[in-house]
């Protein structure tokens, strides 16, 4: 994964470094009175973009929806991948007597093999998906999910989600909640990524 949010994150920056440069041609070519150069670099631009747009759409919609086993470990790259993340354990919890509203807990697992930075799982978006695809999302951050992980440490985190009764064969899904990784070119994209999901742990026998 770190070999492939490297090479789409250098295409990200190569295609935007072209369309910056088809830019300023666009800007000389109109400042210096050369309308056909200006014209020419504003549909290369044009093109380069649609092309990189089809792409970007495209890519997660040919790709596999993929379920991994139970306590199965995913990791998430910045500049290195030292970001892991897996599920421990879940069950739903007891709901109010004469009421329908329950909760799910997930216990999350966070692991940092980094050297030095710290890394941040507050960055991460979590999501339990039933088996008709209904996301829920979970209730306020728990305790430790907004505290940066130090270099080489791990931490347990459970998750709450809201469900009016118990989800069907849940799943987890984690992926990127911030905007650049759904921009970046391939399997590492965040659209790619929301079609892995998590297995849990009450599901390793099924």
């Amino acid at each position: 994964m770190q070999l492939a949010h490297f090479l789409g994150s250098l295409v990200l920056l190569g295609t935007g470094g072209l369309l910056l440069l088809a830019a300023g041609v666009v800007v000389y070519g109109l400042t210096a009175g050369r309308k056909q150069l200006a014209l020419l670099a504003a549909g290369a631009g044009g093109a380069l973009a649609g092309l990189y747009g089809v792409a970007l759409l495209a890519w997660p919609f040919f790709a596999p929806t993929r379920v991994l086993p139970a306590g199965t470990e995913i990791s998430f790259c910045g500049l290195d991948c030292h970001l892991h993340v897996s599920v421990r354990g879940a069950a739903p919890l007891p709901t109010a007597q004469g009421t329908d509203d329950g909760e799910y807990l997930v216990r999350i697992y966070l692991r940092s093999n980094a050297v030095r930075a710290p890394e941040y799982p507050s960055l991460l978006r979590f999501r339990l998906v039933d088996a008709d695809g209904v996301e829920r999302a979970p209730f306020p951050r728990a305790d430790g999910m907004d505290e940066p992980l130090i270099a080489g440490q791990s931490r347990e985190v459970e998750l709450r989600f809201p469900f009016a009764r118990t989800p069907i064969r849940p799943r987890l899904r984690v992926t990127w909640a911030t905007w650049p990784d759904y921009l970046i070119l391939g399997p590492a994209s965040t659209l790619v990524r929301r079609k892995t999901l998590l297995a849990l742990p009450a599901e390793a026998s099924s």
